[in-house]
């Protein structure tokens, strides 16, 4: 993505551009980048999602599972989501892709008959969210989309049973 970005591929063996973990990347594609998340927040995502995946599915691209869901599954998921929440999606990866790549929240649950979802973030009762993930559930929050921070209670220990008793 993005004509005109000189040097960034150098062998047909590369899954990304060379400078997609750095702070150059959005700022060497901005025009086209802003241009595409303005598609995908006006809903233009799933016919987008429809023509990647005519002209490069089986392609080895970082992040990409091609065999993880299929194509109706993942427009479902674009229509869930909408436009607004997959541009905040994609404009965090775009503006500092290394940086918040790990605070993604943990699973994505979506309701096709209702036409939505929610972005749940997964922790222990001990557990505290990391910048990143506070910025995903921030940005998500901001255009809409459900967010979730889900907390895990340890189970009781469990006892032993007294001597004389029997266990059942």
């Amino acid at each position: 993505f993005g004509p005109g970005v000189q040097d960034v591929f150098r062998t047909p063996f590369q899954t990304a551009p060379l400078d997609l973990d750095s702070d150059a990347f959005y700022g060497a594609r901005r025009n086209q980048v802003d241009a595409r998340l303005t598609d995908i927040a006006c809903g233009g995502a799933p016919e987008l999602l429809a023509a990647t995946w005519a002209a490069h599915h089986g392609a080895w691209a970082r992040g990409v599972n091609w065999e993880r869901s299929s194509l109706a599954e993942l427009q479902e998921i674009c229509r869930c989501v909408g436009g607004l929440g997959l541009s905040a999606v994609c404009r965090l990866l775009a503006e500092d892709y290394s940086g918040v790549r790990g605070g993604m929240p943990d699973l994505l649950l979506w309701r096709p008959a209702r036409g939505d979802a929610k972005l749940v973030e997964v922790k222990s009762a001990r557990d505290r969210l990391s910048e990143a993930q506070r910025a995903w559930m921030a940005a998500l929050a901001s255009v809409g989309v459900g967010v979730e921070v889900l907390r895990v209670q340890d189970p009781p220990p469990l006892t032993k049973p007294k001597p004389g008793r029997s266990a059942r």
